[in-house]
């Protein structure tokens, strides 16, 4: 519950059913995605068209970051943006920050995609029958095999203590 009109109490609703994730209990949101990210991008001034965050089992629990740009800097860059994403995932979640202080979950990684990708995979969806109006991708997925629509043209990883 957020607040009161009068007497009514006023609801607000953070994410859908499903748009959740949790892979070592720390119950990552669709929310607390998408502000970790987008805020990070935002500070750090890097133009980001698209993104989700998809869980990845082996070799150990974590997270990869799917990420479509408009230009792509340099590692060293890349590096300091998916360590801020990490720790502003740990700002918004306790959980998280706490799975990964115990290293429960391992560090994320960030897979460059190239440009258009994600309108390449809303029209091959609109292709198979589905309609353009219902073609919504979300920030967070629980579906490991999520990634294995596109093409990845660099891998990043950071390890780097939450």
């Amino acid at each position: 519950m957020r607040d009161f009109l009068g007497a009514t109490p006023v609801v607000e609703f953070l994410h859908r059913t499903g748009h959740t994730c949790s892979l070592t209990g720390e119950k990552l949101t669709e929310d607390q995605v998408a502000r970790a990210v987008h805020e990070t991008a935002s500070d750090l001034r890097l133009p980001l068209q698209a993104f989700t965050l998809c869980p990845v089992f082996k070799p150990f629990p974590h997270y990869t970051l799917l990420a479509e740009l408009a230009t792509v800097p340099d590692h060293s860059f890349l590096r300091r943006f998916l360590a801020e994403v990490d720790h502003n995932l740990g700002r918004r979640n306790v959980e998280y920050q706490s799975k990964r202080s115990s290293q429960r979950l391992g560090a994320p990684e960030l897979w460059v995609l190239p440009p258009g990708s994600y309108a390449a995979l809303r029209q091959r969806k609109v292709e198979a029958g589905v309609s353009d109006a219902q073609v919504k991708f979300s920030c967070l997925t629980r579906d490991p095999k999520w990634c294995q629509q596109f093409e990845i043209v660099e891998q990043i990883s950071c390890e780097l203590a939450a």
